[in-house]
């Protein structure tokens, strides 16, 4: 097990059940598993249960486990953990996990860069370096020519990449990419229409109703904090909670993603707010047909395949990630036959896929194999005789 947060107690107790598991595996000769899941221990290390009643309202835990003799057992090590400190080094070493952990954004553009260092400036890097501890100081002269290496060749870099760009006749995309980036309104979020990031799937009305709340709530906060949406609550907690609408303090606890002690804080004071304005008003406008469309929207797993496939074959011979042609939701409104919104279908990405997209769906496209090689045949149009 690989926990990632520095909660003493938590690690404290996990670490006595994880111990208790391991003893009764290995007297019963039978995989961790079978004894009792990851994700209940954690659950269990998350909210100590010292009692067998309170260990059977443990969602993660068996029906009728608590009164066995194993529940026994486990009750008896979460007392031991409650008790204990937590392992040695346990502390410092989830701290520098969760230093690892990040954006996939971000990693792409590392490999990115990393592979256009090796391309354009036929420079290898040691990279051996990425995953060592930043915190610590000084820093070893590996990790200062890792570090002055990310800046040392992007001149290189950017010229070679300039000249591809102008011998392929793709700097038109860029500044098409970049135009779009310019434009204020991508950055100017309103919190009253919030919601629609979250994309909810449901038409019924008091849960958009309380959602669009919580989510104009949420988004105040952030910006007031200049802060990520998701460090003042993650989407996931806002949906349960505006499943559930708790309209106390004590309600609100017991909601499984809201973060422990966090309904009494301030936070949980505005949010409690936040879900009696959303029960007494409407859905947002136009949110119960967005969402009636978005439910009709179950396009043939068949043709969403196919249309992955073109995307996939497209981007190969036009040299890029398939991402950023089209992303998941455009595949499937193009399989629904929902065009609107569909950035695919438009400037450069609609003349290396779009186009080729509703070709591929009027029946004018094929994907063939030939040589065992997926291939795509243009199909001639039938002549009446």
């Amino acid at each position: 097990m690989k926990p990632r947060t520095t909660n003493k107690r938590f690690l404290a107790v996990l670490a006595s059940l994880a111990a208790w598991r391991e003893r009764e595996a290995q007297a019963r000769d039978i995989p961790r598993g079978r004894v009792l899941k990851d994700e209940a221990l954690s659950e269990i290390a998350a909210h100590p249960p010292e009692t067998p009643e309170a260990l059977e309202r443990i969602r993660a835990v068996p029906k009728g486990f608590a009164n066995s003799r194993l529940g026994k057992g486990l009750t008896d090590a979460i007392a031991i953990g409650l008790t204990a400190q937590p392992p040695q080094g346990a502390i410092d070493e989830n701290k520098l996990r969760r230093r690892r952990e990040p954006s996939p954004a971000v990693v792409d553009l590392l490999k990115t860069l990393l592979r256009l260092r090796a391309e354009a400036a036929h420079v290898e890097i040691d990279k051996s370096a990425r995953f060592t501890d930043w915190s610590h100081r000084p820093l070893s002269k590996r990790q200062l020519e890792y570090a002055l290496a990310d800046v040392t060749h992007l001149r290189v870099i950017y010229e070679w990449m300039k000249a591809r760009l102008e011998k392929t006749g793709r700097a038109s995309w860029v500044a098409e990419d970049v135009a779009a980036l310019q434009d204020p309104a991508l950055y100017r979020i309103e919190p009253e229409q919030a919601w629609k990031r979250l994309k909810p799937r449901t038409t019924n009305k008091r849960f958009l109703a309380v959602l669009a709340s919580l989510a104009a709530w949420r988004e105040r906060e952030a910006q007031a904090r200049d802060i990520p949406r998701g460090r003042v609550l993650k989407d996931e907690a806002l949906s349960e909670i505006a499943a559930h609408s708790p309209e106390t303090p004590e309600a609100l606890e017991r909601i499984r993603a809201v973060p422990k002690g966090f309904a009494n804080s301030r936070l949980g004071k505005g949010l409690i707010e936040a879900i009696t304005e959303g029960l007494s008003a409407q859905p947002p406008q136009g949110a119960i047909d967005e969402n009636k469309q978005r439910r009709r929207r179950e396009p043939s797993p068949a043709v969403v395949d196919l249309l992955k496939t073109l995307l996939r074959l497209r981007a190969e011979a036009a040299h890029v990630a398939p991402r950023l042609i089209a992303n998941a939701e455009d595949i499937e409104r193009l399989a629904a036959n929902e065009d609107d919104g569909v950035a695919a279908l438009h400037g450069w990405r609609n003349d290396v896929f779009g186009k080729d997209a509703v070709a591929l769906r009027k029946g004018d496209l094929a994907i063939a194999l030939e040589n065992g090689e997926a291939v795509v045949v243009e199909l001639e149009a039938e002549v009446g005789t």
